[in-house]
This record gives structure tokens, C-alpha cells and sequence, in this order.
């Protein structure tokens, strides 16, 4: 069972469900996950890049940014392969949480803010 908490009656059907949870069974708490109107907004704001700016006379595609901002904006790190070489591992918005990912589209729409680019979903309340 998966419970998000929205209220106090949320909040109150997962603790019932706790009560009833077997001894050895797993009950982990998490923040949630990025929502599909933050997903929504920060691919619509890549697409927005990818058609207004140009660096070098040159377009990019909204991947092409997408890897960019996440180089930018993300921690990398480093994993040893088996046949130990280190490399390092490109960093993923994937297992961002709802806040974490909300931090890192908000330093993406700074940077489009400050190259000038006109984003048609500018409502970035979605982004909370």
C-alpha cells in the first residue's frame, strides 16, 4: 500500500494501516515524487530553450539541453566498474522528490530568465 498524505484523514487511514501491519513487513516514509504538471512544465521550458536559443548560430534539441542543465545543476559521481575503472555516472533528475525537483527546474527557469527566453507556461506555481 502506498498512502500520500494530504490531510489528517490521510494521514489517519495510513496510520491505521500501520497498526495493522504484520511484525517483519516494511513501512517506508518519503517525500513524493515530481508531479506530472512539474514534468509537464520543465519539458515545455526545455522545448522553449531549444527553439530561442542559439549558441553559436547553432540549435540544440530539448534533450540536448535536458543532459546540459542536469551536467549543470546536478551532482555527478563517481562509480568503479568491475573491471575497477572509475568513471563517472551522469547525474539523473529520475530520483528527484517533488521538492528536489521543483529546486532544480527553478534553477533551470532562472537560466532561460537570464538568456532571455520567453516561456509560454510561465506559471511556475505548478511547480510547488
Amino acid at each position: 500500500m502506498i498512502f500520500e498524505i494530504k490531510s489528517e484523514a490521510h494521514r489517519k487511514t495510513a496510520l491505521e494501516a500501520l497498526r495493522a501491519a504484520k511484525i517483519g513487513w516494511v513501512v517506508r516514509i518519503e517525500p513524493a515524487n515530481r508531479t506530472n504538471a512539474q514534468n509537464a512544465f520543465y519539458w515545455a521550458l526545455l522545448q522553449s530553450i531549444s527553439e530561442q536559443v542559439m549558441p553559436g548560430g547553432k540549435s540544440h534539441s530539448r534533450d540536448t539541453w535536458h543532459i546540459y542543465f542536469k551536467t549543470l545543476f546536478l551532482p555527478g559521481r563517481m562509480i568503479e566498474l568491475p573491471n575497477g575503472e572509475l568513471i563517472e555516472q551522469e547525474p539523473s533528475t529520475t530520483g528527484l522528490n517533488k521538492e528536489q525537483f521543483s529546486e532544480y527546474v527553478e534553477r533551470v527557469t532562472a537560466w532561460a530568465t537570464d538568456h532571455s527566453v520567453t516561456h509560454v507556461a510561465s506559471d511556475t506555481t505548478m511547480l510547488a
